[in-house]
């Protein structure tokens, strides 16, 4: 999966270099890191939501009053409706560099199909080009949604999940990190194995 990341970079750099893909690169820059930001940003509502059904547990457990309690029910409507916002954005932004991306990379490709030579277009159909830049794109998408899109947010929910129980609760954190750091020796185990 390196590899192919480095390849798209590479891309990316070949694409700057062309009239105009300088503009194209930094608009899908612009996009993604938009797109980077309501992703931390859902991913940190995300945990925080879990606050308020301790305080919620804790008040019951206390004999907190009634008003306490639905006090505490409003602020979890409240952070998951910011929630949903901040979702909701993160996707927003999330199709729009996907737009912009798919615009840039098909641009590009069709300009570097045009500037072939006839004996190219004879020796290759009309479906085959079409199919070989369509594939391709399909490949690049693929890519940046499981590593950005599907991977990051794991990353960054362990990652915040983390620090929390280290501010919360030392011995909860390093129990957790334990866990996690087996979880994944594990995974990366089993995954040499299952091809």
């Amino acid at each position: 999966m390196l590899g192919a990341i480095r390849k798209l970079f590479e891309l990316v750099g070949l694409i700057a270099k062309e009239p105009g893909g300088d503009k194209k690169v930094r608009q899908v820059k612009k996009d993604a890191k938009k797109a980077l930001f309501w992703l931390v940003v859902t991913e940190l509502l995300e945990i925080v939501q879990i606050y308020p059904v301790k305080y919620f547990v804790d008040g019951i457990a206390q004999g907190k009053s009634l008003g306490y309690l639905l006090s505490i029910v409003g602020g979890m409507l409240a952070i998951d409706v910011v929630v949903r916002i901040g979702a909701n954005t993160m996707n927003h932004t999330r199709h729009v560099a996907a737009w912009h991306q798919y615009v840039m990379l098909l641009g590009f490709g069709q300009a570097k199909q045009m500037s072939m030579d006839v004996a190219w277009h004879l020796e290759h159909g009309t479906g085959e080009k079409e199919s070989l830049i369509a594939k391709n794109l399909n490949r690049i998408d693929n890519l940046t949604d499981r590593v950005i899109y599907n991977g990051l947010p794991v990353v960054i929910r362990i990652v915040l999940t983390i620090v929390a129980l280290f501010i919360f609760g030392p011995v909860f954190a390093l129990f957790g990190v334990i866990v996690v750091g087996l979880f994944v020796a594990v995974m990366a185990y089993n995954g040499r194995y299952i091809k």
